[in-house]
This record gives structure tokens, C-alpha cells and sequence, in this order.
């Protein structure tokens, strides 16, 4: 019986839900896996899919064909409940469950999160909870961020993927504000604010609450745009002598076309790029 036969078979009855939990019907009639999954779409409902996830002959057959179905499921309330079952997730691999997370919506997304148990239950690494808070709203991000223990306790996120997600954040403000919440290294901080606006970044730097290094200051300076950096060189001499930062120092830190376009942009200026007269010439003019 191929899939034509089984569908006209699947039509003309008056129990169609019925026909799918048959699995001696369905063994019988040798379609194939895509074929089986088409015509679970085409005829059964939200809840007559679930049923069908749970029964014996679905449950017993292979992770891809149950993970389809679910995936299939526009209600994310019995999607949840199914996600939820150890029965019919215990053969799931990781990026079954996170594929499953990520056909939710948002709050159904952030229901699983905040479960206690989620970490056992699904056994999702690092990268794959801190990339789908990233594609949060910030309001989200931010409810998440702000709970410390649940972070780092019961989501056990460890630095690297909370700044990935404080990196993702829209507003410059609450990104500062979460870098505080947490206790960072000078490293991980600069990562986040390399994510910064060219004046942000300007800020940071001049202001070095974070009590960054000659070299952290360098390498953020340098991130910025050409022209904007030629600015920071001109308005900023004193706080860059004081530092011992020197434009050559900056360029070190470009790629080759950066590089090019910054020299360009010094054909028209003072600033020289020869190390030994930074410091005595380029900045104490």
C-alpha cells in the first residue's frame, strides 16, 4: 500500500485517528517516513497528534519521527506537556530538545527556563540555553539576567555565555548595568563592550571605571571606526599620554585594509605613525 492508497484509505474512513494508531495498518501499508508524517499533517488535530505521540508504536519508533510530529504542534500547551514527559524525551539528543524550545513562542520559551528542574530534564548545554535567550526581547533577557542564582545555579551558565547574552541586549545602558550584576574579568568585560556604540566605547575608555589596561584601552580604541578613532587621537592627547597609548600602538591592532584606510585618513593630519616619535611629537602637539 503506497502513500495514495493509504491516504484514500485515511479519507474514506470515519474514524481517521483510528487508522494512525493501528500499527498493524501502518506497517502494512509501507509508506515512507516523510509520506507518514505528510499525511499526519494533513488529517489529525493538535491533540490527536500528541495521542499519537504517546502511544506505544509511535513512542517505541525513532526520536526524528516523534520530534517531527511534536515540532507539528501549533499549541504550545500540549507541546510543553509532551516536552515535559520523560517517556517520550528520554531518547531526544540536545539539539532535538533546543530545536523543539526554539518552535515555541517566547513565554512558552521562558516557562521551561525557569522550571527548576530543567537542567535535568534536558540536559542542554551552555551555548544552546544562552543562544536562545539571546533571541529574546530585551525586556526577557533582562528579567533573566537580573536573577543572578537562577543564571548561574539553576541554568549553570558560566561567564562566557552570560556575556553572550548581555552582548545581545539593544540598549548600551542595561548592558552596563548587567556587566555590574556579575562578577566578570577585565577580559569578558571588554568583549561585551567591544558590542558598544564607537562613542560608547569612547566613554568606557575615558572614563575606565573598569581600570583597564594600557593594552585593554588600545584594543577597544582600535575597534572603532577610522575616522572616528582619528577624532579620539586629536581630542584626546593628554588621556592618551598619560595611558602610554600611541597611535602606531593603535594601528598594531588593525587588519591590513584598516590599516590602509587609517593611513589615509593621516595623509591629511599631523599624526605620524613612527613608533619612536608618538609619544614626543604626535600627542604633545
Amino acid at each position: 500500500m503506497g502513500k495514495q492508497s493509504f491516504k484514500k484509505l485515511v479519507e474514506t474512513s470515519d474514524d481517521k485517528f483510528s487508522i494512525f494508531m493501528d500499527k498493524n495498518t501502518l506497517a502494512e501499508s509501507n509508506i515512507s517516513v516523510a509520506d507518514f508524517l505528510d499525511l499526519i499533517n494533513i488529517f489529525l488535530d493538535d491533540e490527536q497528534k500528541a495521542l499519537l505521540v504517546e502511544s506505544e508504536h509511535i513512542n517505541n519508533s525513532s526520536s526524528y519521527i516523534k520530534t517531527s510530529i511534536i515540532s507539528s504542534i501549533s499549541d504550545d500547551t500540549i507541546k510543553l506537556g509532551l516536552l515535559s514527559n520523560s517517556n517520550i524525551t528520554s531518547d531526544f539528543e540536545n539539539w532535538h530538545i533546543k530545536d523543539l524550545i526554539e518552535s515555541l513562542n517566547e513565554n512558552s520559551k521562558m516557562q521551561i527556563l525557569l522550571d527548576s528542574n530543567f537542567i535535568d530534564k534536558y540536559k542542554m548545554e551552555g551555548y544552546e540555553i544562552s543562544d536562545i535567550i539571546s533571541r529574546f526581547t530585551d525586556e526577557n533577557k533582562l528579567y533573566l539576567l537580573s536573577n543572578r542564582s537562577l543564571i548561574e545555579e539553576q541554568l549553570q551558565l558560566k561567564d562566557f555565555k552570560i556575556a553572550t547574552i548581555i552582548s545581545s541586549l539593544q540598549n548600551e545602558e542595561s548592558k552596563l548595568n548587567m556587566i555590574d550584576n556579575y562578577s566578570f574579568s577585565k577580559y569578558i568585560i571588554k568583549d561585551i563592550i567591544n558590542t558598544f556604540s564607537d562613542d560608547s566605547i569612547k566613554n568606557v575608555v575615558l572614563e575606565n571605571k573598569y581600570d583597564f589596561n594600557n593594552y585593554d584601552m588600545t584594543s577597544l580604541i582600535s575597534s572603532m571606526d577610522v575616522n572616528f578613532i582619528s577624532d579620539f587621537i586629536s581630542e584626546n592627547k593628554e588621556f592618551l599620554l598619560q595611558n602610554d597609548i600611541s597611535p602606531y600602538n593603535i594601528v598594531n591592532y588593525f587588519d591590513t585594509e584598516k590599516q590602509l584606510n587609517f593611513m589615509e585618513k593621516l595623509e591629511d593630519s599631523s599624526l605620524s605613525l613612527r613608533r619612536k616619535e608618538t609619544n614626543s611629537s604626535d600627542l604633545q602637539h
